[in-house]
């Protein structure tokens, strides 16, 4: 069982010399661990930004994406980039009445095409029209600022040019479907060298698989349970021989039911005992609480070390061998990163397209300063379990970050008042 789970994520070597897809793939599903049924499937197209659901028993049809149809877009937060209906699409969520501009650059950091628009507050919608190449598009607006990356595909010689169409209605542009699958199966449309992010749920337990397919397969989800004292369930991905939350934790009770002490900016740097943050809508915590032992779901799970993280690292340098990416691309997630013109090349701010071939799905929530979050779009940040131990830094821990801009994960010591992200992680048996 550990060696074919294991290839699971070796497939993704594979990668590098694709076949023309000319032909269905068709991805069945099994689960293993504590259950072997596989109640549903979501289905993520990481490239044309699809989403299917297949539910239990049920068979996925990857299907050749028509010539000439437009798939591949991007989604970062409260900006999409798509293709529809033979255009290209923008939409964005104005946050109050105003001018809003829209900017599309090449990724040598030239300036393509814009526009500065009046919107309304809420959903707006603007047409492209570009030729073929990769963009990063931007929006700024009063209270807002959006980018993302988009690949153009439709080989056509237009000018770059951006147009206004209005408050988006309620009825949504829909993209191009798949065609219409027999009973018991679910059609999604796919590019050659397409990655898919699959989830596999049964009962309380979710595990996310990660594959390029180059064939018809069968995925197995191999299901760990994952809840913490507050009743919430996280997903869960394996990574060679550990398996990690693929969420970050947002406990606020012990694994025994006990409360875990709520701060705030009165009195959070002052603090030497266990305490969290809800700001921006995301939870942290200080070291005091990541180093309990009672934080960490109920059932094998910790709070990783250092070594863990090395471990972690490892493992993914293995796995991107050969590949485009760097270790700290393959486990940030494809939304949230902020684009830097210095990043490194595969870097998670380099190419949001790209990202997440772990399944790990890090999130740049960034850090609590005491008084406000900082570096939410630059950076993800993790406690370890592990004290600083030189004696002339008694106030620090050791944490782990991942940037916009840096392909490794960088372990570092920080104040151990500092508020930060949780990941948890247990060996695999």
């Amino acid at each position: 069982m550990k060696t074919k789970n294991y290839l699971i994520l070796l497939s993704l070597l594979c990668a590098t010399s694709l076949p023309g897809l000319s032909a269905d793939y068709s991805i069945t599903f099994i689960g293993s661990g504590a259950a072997e049924t596989v109640e549903s499937v979501d289905v993520f197209n990481v490239n044309t930004g699809e989403t299917k659901t297949v539910q239990g028993g049920g068979t996925l049809v990857l299907t050749p994406t028509p010539e000439g149809i437009e798939q591949i877009g991007n989604e970062n937060g409260n900006l999409r980039v798509f293709g529809a209906d033979g255009k290209t699409i923008v939409t964005f969520q104005a946050k109050q009445q105003g001018d809003a501009v829209v900017e599309v650059f090449g990724l040598d950091g030239k300036k393509m095409t814009g526009l500065k628009q009046n919107v309304s507050a809420g959903e707006n919608t603007f047409d492209l029209s570009l030729p073929m190449g990769a963009y990063v598009v931007s929006v700024t607006g009063k209270g807002y600022a959006y980018h993302t990356k988009y690949l153009e595909r439709n080989n056509t010689q237009v000018a770059p040019a951006v147009s206004y169409v209005g408050k988006t209605a309620k009825k949504p542009v829909r993209v191009q479907e798949a065609p219409e699958a027999v009973a018991g199966t679910v059609a999604m449309l796919y590019n050659e060298g397409d990655r898919i992010i699959y989830t596999g749920h049964s009962g309380n337990c979710s595990t996310i698989v990660t594959d390029v397919p180059v064939s018809d397969s069968e995925m197995e989800f191999y299901f760990v349970e994952c809840t913490d004292g507050s009743g919430n369930h996280y997903k869960v991905v394996q990574i060679g021989f550990q398996i990690w939350m693929a969420e970050n934790l947002k406990t606020t009770k012990y694994n025994d039911g006990t409360d875990i002490q709520l701060g705030n900016s009165e009195t959070w740097s002052g603090l030497s005992t266990p305490a969290y943050v809800v700001a921006k809508e995301k939870t942290y915590y200080n070291w005091f609480a990541a180093s309990s032992e009672k934080i960490a779901p109920a059932g094998g799970w910790r709070i990783p070390t250092v070594a863990d993280w090395d471990e972690l690292q490892g493992t993914v340098e293995i796995l991107i061998s050969g590949q485009e990416q760097t270790i700290a691309s393959a486990l940030a997630s494809t939304y949230g990163w902020s684009y830097k013109e210095t990043s490194n090349l595969y870097t998670a701010g380099d190419n949001l397209l790209k990202n997440n071939m772990t399944g790990f799905t890090a999130t740049p929530t960034g850090y609590f300063n005491g008084t406000t979050v900082m570096d939410d779009t630059s950076l993800a940040l993790f406690w370890t379990a592990d004290a600083d131990a030189n004696p002339g830094f008694p106030q620090n821990a050791h944490n782990a970050a991942i940037f916009n801009d840096y392909p490794l994960i960088h372990v570092a010591s920080t104040v151990k008042a500092e508020g930060a992200s949780l990941r948890c992680v247990m060996d695999w048996e």
